[in-house]
């Protein structure tokens, strides 16, 4: 699949990805809070041939290129505080308080939220490779 450059055809309410031959790789419809297709907490799902259902996070960390459970598992400070707290404190507080974590399973949510804001890894290495070409 990864061989093939994708290409997204997106609408106001659904996002079509193909590979440049045509062929079809995955159709998704965007789903929001309060029926919102522009929510800003909107997630996608993914029509199959009889249902429709939501990506699941390791489907979500694939599309991103990385390994399966790369999200599962996170660092979390022992001492808990809260935002307004840590704000306040200085820079050298605020990598002691992350000296002493623990590993912990990451909620769904944030597992998601982590795959979102990723960069997909494949296409940034194939257009850097493109530019090293040019630029040469």
């Amino acid at each position: 699949m990864y061989k093939d450059v994708l290409k997204v055809i997106m609408s106001e309410s659904s996002t079509t990805i193909k590979t440049l031959t045509g062929s079809e790789v995955l159709n998704t419809i965007r789903n929001g809070g309060r029926g919102s297709l522009t929510e800003k907490h909107s997630w996608d799902i993914v029509q199959t041939e009889t249902n429709i259902r939501r990506l699941t996070e390791i489907e979500c960390e694939r599309l991103q290129g990385f390994p399966d459970n790369w999200t599962a598992k996170g660092f979390y400070p022992v001492k808990k505080i809260s935002q307004k707290q840590f704000n306040a404190l200085s820079n050298e507080e605020k990598i002691k308080l992350f000296e002493n974590t623990v590993e912990k399973k990451t909620p769904k949510g944030q597992r998601y939220k982590q795959c979102g804001n990723a960069v997909t890894t494949k296409i940034v290495k194939l257009i850097g490779g493109k530019l090293k070409i040019n630029y040469q």
